[in-house]
């Protein structure tokens, strides 16, 4: 299975600071260097699946899913690209683990 090679943003740090200006907002940090919750969420992600290969990506309307791991220690990645949803996913496993971020950048545990 493939497992990931890189991981890509289109710019590190936001142009400027007009949320009027869409150039200004693609980044990780905003202009003075504070980190935006992309960041936070991509860290988080980067950090779960850094050795784990990648298995079967999922988009359901704005909801996305990507699978990565194999039978014994998987992750599963699942986010909206706006607003809030209610996902069911399915749980191979007794005990499980998840991390739930919010839109600035804190996060809470869950384990069964």
């Amino acid at each position: 299975m493939e497992r990931l090679q890189l991981i890509s943003y289109y710019d590190l740090k936001n142009d400027g600071d007009q949320a009027s200006n869409a150039e200004h907002n693609f980044s990780v940090l905003f202009s003075n260097l504070q980190a935006e919750t992309s960041y936070h969420a991509l860290k988080t992600v980067a950090t779960l699946i850094a050795d784990k290969a990648f298995v079967k990506q999922t988009i359901a309307g704005d909801v996305y899913m990507l699978e990565f791991g194999d039978q014994q220690d998987w992750v599963t990645a699942a986010w909206k690209s706006s607003g809030q949803a209610s996902q069911n996913i399915k749980i191979g496993s007794r005990i499980c683990r998840l991390i739930n971020r919010d839109g600035i950048g804190s996060k809470r545990f869950y384990r069964s």
